[in-house]
């Protein structure tokens, strides 16, 4: 069933369609602040890994100092540098980024969250960011759903936060990265590497194979948001029984995943899971270099984080108990032209 999709919000439920539109797609009441963090925990494969992690966070701080990303690097305007966040224990949302990203990527979709009350973690995955060898080996495969267990771990040392109803987001290879999380299972044959040369084969061995059939399963992940997710094959089947509920997103124009997205799709229809395809979206409309990085696409950068921010903020609102962001997730109102929900 397709349906052209809008956006809804934490309205009443005599809110109009309008009302709903407005309150998802508008900054939220918190100003919102940042802080640079790490976390280190001892994979199987990596003892004493260390990961960078972004913190995003609501404050009633209302001045203070600008926040900068990446070590200090990039200017995060209207951002502020680590105020005193918000008072009260607050509810999480981690985020994985794509193959050969960083932690900020989505800072669109980070700090509109945050301005509604979330606290949103994102750790740059060590060995897989812009700064490192683009040479994908088995064990990355393994360490990124492990590397957000860790974060949430370690999460309460750094904020009141409530860790046991959490969603997570993940775009490309952090798509993936989510489903892994969420409970996908791994296709077994593929977990044989038979004459397979893929990165995803290229270190395999016994102790990484039982992982993998093992699974990366966090029960405190209640819904995964996977944004033009990638590596379909290593799941096949596996997303046909996941237990949580996905928010799955994908452009119409991505020239990277297309394949991946209507496999996950095929297993994914019906039951509580959703797609929205963003028409004329490349693929990185999902991140902060939309319209910066040619992808093919063809949406206006700031549509295509409109349509991000809303269809994601309904769905948290949505497992909280919200009745008008479920009516959205199943149709009514309409939140752009752009946007088609499939469900």
């Amino acid at each position: 069933m397709i349906l052209l999709l809008g956006c809804a919000g934490g309205t009443p439920d005599t809110a109009t369609p309008s009302d709903i539109v407005a309150d998802l797609e508008a900054p939220g009441p918190y100003a919102v602040g940042y802080r640079q963090s790490s976390v280190t925990y001892d994979s199987a494969w990596e003892p004493g890994r260390t990961l960078r992690l972004a913190l995003w966070f609501p404050t009633e701080a209302t001045s203070g100092g600008t926040a900068a990303y990446l070590d200090g690097a990039v200017d995060a305007e209207g951002v502020l540098d680590d105020p005193p966040p918000a008072p009260g224990t607050l509810p999480v949302v981690i985020f994985s980024h794509g193959y050969q990203g960083y932690a900020e990527n989505s800072s669109f979709l980070a700090t509109h969250l945050a301005s509604h009350g979330y606290v949103v973690a994102a750790p740059d995955h060590t060995g897989d960011t812009t700064f490192d060898d683009p040479e994908r080996t088995t064990e990355i495969y393994a360490q990124r759903p492990q590397d957000l267990s860790a974060v949430l771990d370690a999460l309460p040392d750094e904020l009141d936060v409530d860790t046991t109803a959490v969603t997570a987001i993940g775009h490309s290879f952090g798509g993936y990265t989510v489903f892994a999380l969420g409970g996908a299972t791994y296709d077994p044959s593929v977990l044989l590497c038979k004459g397979d040369t893929s990165s995803f084969c290229s270190t395999m061995d016994v102790s990484l194979s039982s992982a993998f059939t093992q699974g990366f399963r966090d029960t405190r992940v209640i819904r995964i948001v996977p944004m033009a997710a990638g590596d379909q094959v290593l799941f096949g089947a596996g997303t046909e029984a996941l237990p949580v509920p996905a928010l799955q997103m994908t452009g119409e124009l991505d020239p990277g995943t297309p394949a991946d997205g209507e496999a996950y799709w095929a297993t994914l229809s019906g039951g509580p899971h959703r797609r929205v395809q963003l028409l004329g979206a490349g693929h990185q409309a999902f991140t902060d270099f939309s319209g910066v990085l040619d992808d093919g696409g063809t949406i206006d950068p700031a549509e295509g984080f409109r349509i991000v921010d809303v269809y994601a903020l309904a769905a948290l609102r949505a497992d909280a108990g919200d009745s008008a962001a479920s009516t959205l997730l199943n149709g009514d109102p309409t939140v752009s032209e752009a946007a088609i929900l499939l469900r």
